[in-house]
């Protein structure tokens, strides 16, 4: 049995293993979220507001940030969807920091937007959730099925909206909104507890009297510690492969001279680069989980006893844990 400060040496590459994997991982994905904000620029640069919009966002969802976030409201911005815009610049501005700064073009790209939604016939609604504490989330019907955003004021045009909100422990509200003229109006939504079913509660056994047993000893075998550590070690060498394979397909990509050649290799790169992240994340998870029943495997003292009464026998089997 090992104590608290004794280690099998066998774990040690398990344990080094585990850590390349993470570190791979890790550096695969700050490249692909880098590669994707490069390609969105150059896409927004070029005007292809609504393919740079895809890696912006995609990107983020690998690696939320403030400076993700204010890219996917300036491309908004310039698609003229003010209300997406304002979400998406007001996120920006909250998740900044020290470490994530605003973008030099924030106070330029929130003046325009004023500018615009000032010109247009929008209403400004001022959206509450009740109650306060829900951690709630809303959307709306004139946006994406990915653009929940949290309870605040927003400019939307003269038309039918759909606005729901939700949140955890809570049922789904949904109001239905007409805008007929600009102006102010609050919209104020209060979400209901899910209701909670009571499980019946166990019948009381009456336990038997106990005498002096034998005791049997068994150990516990690492059959599937064993299986999970060569699980692990066939899903990183996988991964490994299809990181090789993602990297040449990156290369293609960037050496891609038409637009055509490039959705060629794009499809091969996605297929690849999601394939690694799952068996990294296989590997890592099963690995982990190896390692732990490993270490945790323990003798399991058995207690074993019997006793005749009359006509009949009680047995009785217990064990530690």
């Amino acid at each position: 049995m090992l104590s608290s400060g004794e280690m099998r040496p066998a774990t040690l590459p398990v344990l080094a293993i585990s850590l390349a994997i993470g570190l791979a991982a890790r550096s695969a994905i700050a490249d692909d979220v880098d590669a994707l904000v490069t390609e969105g620029d150059a896409l927004a640069r070029a005007g292809q507001f609504a393919e740079a919009l895809d890696r912006f966002k995609r990107a983020d969802r690998i690696t939320p940030k403030a400076r993700h976030a204010c890219m996917v409201g300036l491309a908004y911005l310039r698609l003229q969807m003010l209300p997406r815009a304002e979400v998406f610049l007001t996120r920006c501005r909250v998740r900044a920091t020290p470490a994530d700064p605003l973008p030099e073009w924030m106070d330029d790209a929130e003046h325009q937007l004023r500018d615009q939604i000032a010109a247009a016939t929008m209403a400004e609604v001022d959206v509450r959730v009740l109650p306060v504490g829900a951690a709630a989330t809303v959307t709306v019907s004139s946006f994406g099925t990915d653009e929940a955003f949290e309870p605040q004021v927003i400019h939307l045009p003269v038309g039918v909206h759909v606005i729901e909100a939700r949140a955890p422990g809570y049922t789904t509200v949904a109001r239905r909104l007409e805008i007929t003229a600009a102006g102010k109006l609050p919209v104020e939504i209060t979400l209901e507890p899910v209701a909670v079913v009571t499980a019946p509660q166990p019948k009381t056994v009456q336990t038997l009297p106990v005498v002096p047993a034998n005791t049997i000893v068994t150990t516990v075998d690492h059959t599937w510690s064993n299986r999970l550590l060569v699980g692990a070690g066939v899903a990183a060498a996988g991964g490994i492969v299809l990181h090789v394979l993602a990297s040449r397909s990156r290369t293609r990509l960037d050496d891609a001279a038409t637009v055509a050649e490039y959705r060629d290799h794009e499809t091969a790169f996605d297929l690849e680069r999601a394939g690694t992240f799952s068996l990294y994340g296989i590997a890592a998870i099963a690995g982990g989980f190896g390692l732990y029943l490993r270490l945790t495997a323990r003798e399991s003292p058995v207690q074993v006893s019997g006793d005749l009464r009359g006509d009949a026998a009680f047995v009785t089997i217990g064990w530690q844990r």
